[in-house]
């Protein structure tokens, strides 16, 4: 299974394929800024993904767009409600969620 390890608070939590890593946050009372109740219609969610890019799913055109509106295009940046964990044998990914 699984799992994300969420900074700065070291939160270790199973995941399950398929779920974006903002509910796997909300059901791991990990809390990820949303705005927009994770419809990708904003960037508060955004995170950084330090370890375990390989085993998500290919970044969106909507998710590029919303990002570059913010000029937050930086390397390893995602949406948390727009990514998900879709491949890989027992993989660890581990989130950075910025500061305010």
């Amino acid at each position: 299974m699984p799992v994300v390890i969420f900074y700065p608070s070291g939160k270790r939590c199973l995941a399950e394929f398929d779920k974006s890593l903002l509910d796997v946050a909300f059901e791991n009372l990990v809390e990820i800024n949303h705005n927009c109740a994770g419809v990708c219609a904003c960037t508060s969610c955004r995170v950084l993904i330090k370890q375990g890019y390989e085993y998500l799913n290919d970044i969106s055109e909507d998710e590029i767009f919303m990002l570059n509106t913010e000029n937050l295009n930086s390397s390893g940046t995602r949406l948390a409600c727009m990514c998900k964990i879709i491949k890989g044998d027992n993989p660890e990914i581990i989130v950075e969620i910025p500061a305010e």
